[in-house]
């Protein structure tokens, strides 16, 4: 500086010069760290389009889990009409028939009625 507050054309353009210099490191800092961030976007958006393709899958299974669910309770509607109707009708031939140890008695007193007989 010559005088006191003014600053020549060479001064000038020093100053200037090494704003540019710092201004282009400046701006090479911030792209190296904006390529680094692009990268970790890709990396996310893959990340991002497998947890689409699983929920895909699991929603895909979800429908066939669902399809498979109402089959068996369609099949266990049918499986328990069929028990209703099998105690319905073992309940009216169980009134019919004769228990075991009745059959048994009614055999012993049929053997003393023949021996009785003979």
């Amino acid at each position: 500086m010559s005088e006191e507050g003014k600053i020549t054309v060479s001064e000038f353009k020093i100053v200037v010069e090494s704003f540019e210099e710092n201004q282009k490191k400046i701006v090479e800092v911030i792209n190296y760290r904006f390529d680094k961030v692009d990268g970790r976007l890709v990396n996310v958006e893959g990340r991002l389009d497998k947890v689409e393709n699983r929920l895909g899958t699991m929603e895909i299974k979800q429908n066939r889990f669902e399809v498979k669910t109402d089959s068996m309770m369609e099949q266990i509607a049918l499986l328990h009409e069929g028990q209703t109707e099998i105690k319905a009708e073992l309940r009216s031939g169980l009134k019919d028939r004769v228990t075991y140890s009745d059959f048994a008695k009614l055999e012993k007193r049929v053997v003393r009625l023949e021996n009785k007989v003979a």
